[in-house]
């Protein structure tokens, strides 16, 4: 891949998403068809690592306060040292994102 293109990555699965080194990634927009942070959110990894909310995560669920992501239009950069983690309970809810590689 070169600086321009599109990146998009949709999983059902708990994973992370590292872009690899001297590599950089513009997140634009993250979806999810969960509305409960407990079953399904993205959150920061490595040095923008987030333990506790907010979690990006689509609404209101029963767990605390996540950050509303679905509404709102994003730059995010990630690198191979700021990533970002998707959780899926039991591997049934989707999480992605769209963005342009920048570097």
């Amino acid at each position: 891949m070169v600086v321009g293109d599109t990146v998009s990555i949709c999983v059902n699965t708990t994973q992370t998403f590292q872009p690899a080194s001297s590599v950089q990634i513009c997140i634009t927009q993250f979806f999810t068809n969960s509305s409960d942070v407990y079953y399904s959110y993205i959150r920061g990894a490595g040095d923008i690592f987030i333990s506790t909310p907010p979690y990006f995560s689509q609404g209101s669920g029963s767990s605390t306060a996540p950050y509303n992501w679905a509404n709102h239009v994003h730059k995010l950069f990630i690198t191979n040292t700021s990533y970002i983690q998707f959780y899926s309970l039991n591997n049934q809810w989707y999480n992605g994102f769209s963005g342009i590689q920048t570097q």
